[in-house]
């Protein structure tokens, strides 16, 4: 058995007709002198009668041996497929992800920008007219027209930067 540790060249004497009607101790020499436990095993599904003589088809045995190793080797492949597949799409994903959060992360860093030098321009606006004693009125209206807002938001940021009762006191009154 020239073939025993070479599974290719062992699965090609399928193609080997001589292999089609083995004995019963042909058959059981080949299992042990390959080491195979699945001849042994299968013996009885590849037995057939020729006359009154028993005989086992290797052939047919090795076909269904290669077959399960093509089987067996097409479901490893399509799993490691899928695996290598997933994790590629991770990956991808990841980096698309990654992408998208930079790019909505400086669209959001931006606005926060904005809204924060928006709120310090209304704050200094609030606060250098109360130095200078404008009143509650002017004040609202330079809010309603550098700012585009409306009375009622303009009252609610002079209530928030009027920074004591004092200044909010000289502007409304007394309470």
């Amino acid at each position: 058995m020239n073939y025993r540790k070479d599974k290719r060249k062992f699965l090609s004497l399928e193609k080997d007709e001589r292999y089609t009607h083995l004995s019963k101790e042909t058959w059981e020499a080949i299992a042990i002198m390959t080491g195979r436990s699945f001849f042994e095993e299968n013996r009885e599904t590849y037995k057939s009668q020729n006359g009154d003589q028993e005989e086992y088809n290797m052939c047919q045995a090795l076909r269904e041996i290669r077959e399960d190793f093509f089987n067996e080797g097409k479901a490893e492949g399509r799993e490691e497929g899928r695996a290598e597949g997933r994790e590629e799409g991770r990956a991808e994903g990841k980096a698309e992800g990654r992408e998208e959060g930079i790019k909505e992360g400086i669209k959001e860093g931006r606005l926060e920008g904005r809204n924060e030098e928006r709120e310090a321009g209304i704050r200094r606006l609030i606060e250098d007219n109360l130095e200078e004693k404008k009143t509650k009125e002017i004040i609202i209206q330079k809010l309603i027209r550098w700012f585009s807002m409306d009375e009622q938001t303009a009252q609610l940021y002079l209530d928030k930067y009027a920074d004591s009762e004092n200044k909010k006191e000289e502007i409304y009154g007394k309470i």
